[in-house]
């Protein structure tokens, strides 16, 4: 019987740099803006406008005084670049990334307002436009004297924020054994069950791995635990590879299994409007705001396992002239052995 032993080397993960591009441009009209619901911000305070662009891309605004678009207008928005890393916190903690109160108005004011509250170097704005929000107390977190949820939460949020901390996302190869099980009298050697592993930023956004063989021996195939053979599989399944016993011949081979996947991971993104001035007809003229938006980022991820095949040569029996060769040596040896100890018997006689 041939004995054949497998072995993984699991080479360092790496996720590539090349990471998809945001859209360079988009546009905002006015008609997709609304203004929130009284009750989804501080009392006494002005509604809050809910942006988002003509693709449905909710967006927020850094630039609190200065102008948005209104009645039938339109915006080009252009990629200046990525947001500083407080503001995609802020944005990957807020809505619409995660529910914080379960309502989308609340949830989008909370969030805007953590924004500003941070750019104004961790105070509320005096601007004019935020009327009402004299009356809010961000070290009691009260409101005009009494305690404020949603002060609590914008608080909350930003404090989430500071301590937000990103994690790279790997792929990994988990298999419980190296070891090759079966025979030369087997079709296949077949692996362990070996199953892709992802952890970090993005990994909720991966459903399926690819699998490659490298220099493999000729036959050998990828299945799933079932048998079916196939190259992509679900997140979370297992795969095996087979490899023909026929095309495994004595000693040493060596060949690869290489994983990939691909992760997204949000991020946002700064946009500036182009042109910057704007005049609304019947009131005034001035800069629209700059916005923030958050797209997703793929980030290529692979792992090489290094499979090493060694097969010992078959143990072949002595042959039967090889055991009368044997037979005769060890009767000379025997003899010989035996007349040796009579003389000394003898001898000392």
């Amino acid at each position: 019987m041939k004995k054949i032993f497998f072995t993984f080397l699991v080479s360092l993960v790496f996720a590539s740099t090349v990471w998809a591009a945001p859209p360079d441009n988009f546009v905002i009209s006015a008609k997709d803006l609304y203004s929130t619901p009284t009750e989804s911000v501080f009392p006494t305070t002005s509604p809050t406008r809910f942006k988002q662009n003509t693709d449905g891309k909710v967006v927020y605004c850094i630039e609190y005084n200065r102008l948005m678009v209104h009645d039938e207008d339109t915006a080009n928005y252009v990629y200046k670049g990525a947001a500083d890393p407080i503001y995609n916190a802020v944005l990957l903690n807020g809505y619409p990334y995660k529910s914080i109160t379960g309502k989308t108005y609340t949830d989008y004011f909370i969030t805007a307002t953590a924004i500003w509250y941070i750019k104004e170097g961790y105070k509320m704005p005096t601007d004019p436009i935020f009327e009402g929000f004299e009356k809010a107390d961000f070290e009691t977190r009260t409101y005009d004297g009494k305690p404020n949820e949603l002060l609590d939460k914008i608080l909350q949020l930003v404090d989430t924020a500071k301590n937000y901390q990103t994690v790279t996302p790997t792929l990994t190869a988990s298999i419980n054994s190296t070891k090759l099980k079966g025979s030369s009298t087997d079709e296949y050697y077949v692996s362990e069950p070996i199953k892709a592993v992802v952890k970090g930023d993005g990994k909720d956004s991966v459903k399926t791995y690819m699998v490659e063989l490298v220099d493999a021996p000729e036959g050998t195939i990828l299945t799933d635990v079932n048998g079916n053979e196939k190259t992509e599989f679900s997140i979370g399944e297992k795969f095996l590879v087979k490899v023909p016993t026929k095309n495994v011949s004595v000693g040493s081979t060596e060949f690869g299994v290489e994983i990939s996947t691909v992760a997204e991971i949000p991020k946002s993104y700064v946009y500036d409007p182009e042109p910057r001035s704007y005049t609304w007809v019947g009131h005034k003229t001035g800069d629209l705001q700059t916005i923030i938006a958050v797209y997703p980022d793929e980030i290529p991820l692979s792992t090489m396992l290094n499979l090493g095949i060694n097969v010992e040569p078959p143990y072949n029996p002595p042959t039967g002239s090889a055991l009368i060769g044997i037979a005769w040596f060890m009767g000379i040896f025997t003899l010989v052995y035996g007349f040796q100890y009579f003389r000394n018997m003898i001898k000392e006689n």
